[in-house]
């Protein structure tokens, strides 16, 4: 049964990560809108879908309670800023052909998460974890000199959404009612947004076609799955597991940016990337031989 339940856990975080990648190819079919109103419209629908779910399941008292928390209130809020700029940045990345620095992002994501942890929880970090952040910061200065430039758009993806998983640690909300609550807190603004785009003629939600305005709709509903069958497999698998499943995702964006839309790869950007794998590669074996570890001394001492 428990082995089960672990495989059942491991094919919905797989699942999860494989969606967040080809749902990349979905906000391809958005191009031709512009970005903060393709955001606009997945803060709401997502915000129906979500609100739905919670009425359906008989949830939806939670709300009231978790706004009445003032804490808890200040902590989403926080989420609600960082996901709503990381999904900018994301739409934005996607739309303007830059899926290799928003594969880049996300491949960094980790492993910011991991200094986060020493800056604010003062975590300490083993020789190995220390040589996967120089060696991821090698990757971005690599790629900045090949671009010329910092890769903003990788760091604003990498820091806001390791930023969103701090603060979500800082609540116990599940997925579904961080969710509602989040973007309940910016729908006033989308809705204003959206309303104006309509008034002015340049909405594309009525009056364009249907085709778009099936797409902008079921935006909800590709933002709010993804999420909710990776929080129904971190329940079910390790830590370790899960970190090394959500690699997927970015990987999948980096061969779609290459090799369907042919953005430029050069032989900077492979060291870049080169290094930054190292990199997770140490992450990732120092933290399932720390796990072991754990577990040895919790079979010892039993």
């Amino acid at each position: 049964m428990e082995k089960r339940y672990h495989w059942t856990g491991l094919a919905l975080a797989v699942g999860s990560s494989v969606s967040w990648g080809v749902i990349t190819l979905y906000w391809k079919l958005l191009v031709a809108i512009p970005a903060l109103e393709i955001l606009a419209h997945r803060i709401f629908w997502a915000f129906i879908f979500v609100l739905v779910l919670m009425v359906w399941r008989k949830r939806s008292h939670e709300l009231a309670l978790i706004w009445r928390d003032r804490t808890t209130r200040h902590w989403v809020a926080l989420g609600a800023f960082f996901i709503s700029i990381n999904w900018f940045t994301y739409i934005w990345g996607v739309t303007h052909e830059m899926l290799v620095e928003v594969s880049l992002g996300y491949y960094i994501n980790p492993l910011l998460t991991v200094l986060w942890g020493v800056i604010f929880i003062n975590e300490r970090l083993g020789r190995a974890q220390i040589a996967a952040i120089v060696l991821a910061a090698s990757g971005v200065l690599v790629m900045a000199l090949e671009y010329g430039r910092i890769p903003g758009l990788a760091l604003t993806l990498a820091i806001t959404f390791s930023f969103y998983g701090f603060v979500k640690k800082k609540t116990s909300l599940d997925a579904i009612a961080s969710l509602t609550m989040e973007t309940l807190l910016v729908v006033p603004i989308t809705l204003l947004y959206i309303g104006y785009l309509q008034g002015m003629g340049q909405g594309h939600l009525v009056g364009v076609n249907g085709y778009v305005t099936l797409l902008l709709i079921f935006s909800g509903v590709v933002t709010a799955v993804p999420l909710l069958l990776f929080a129904a497999g971190a329940r079910r698998v390790s830590l370790t597991t899960l970190g090394l499943v959500q690699y997927i995702s970015p990987t999948m964006q980096l061969f779609m940016g290459v090799l369907m839309f042919h953005e430029p790869f050069s032989v900077k950007h492979l060291l870049s990337f080169v290094l930054i794998w190292i990199a997770i590669l140490f992450y990732t074996l120092t933290s399932i031989r720390q796990l072991k570890q754990v577990q040895l001394n919790q079979h010892g001492g039993g």
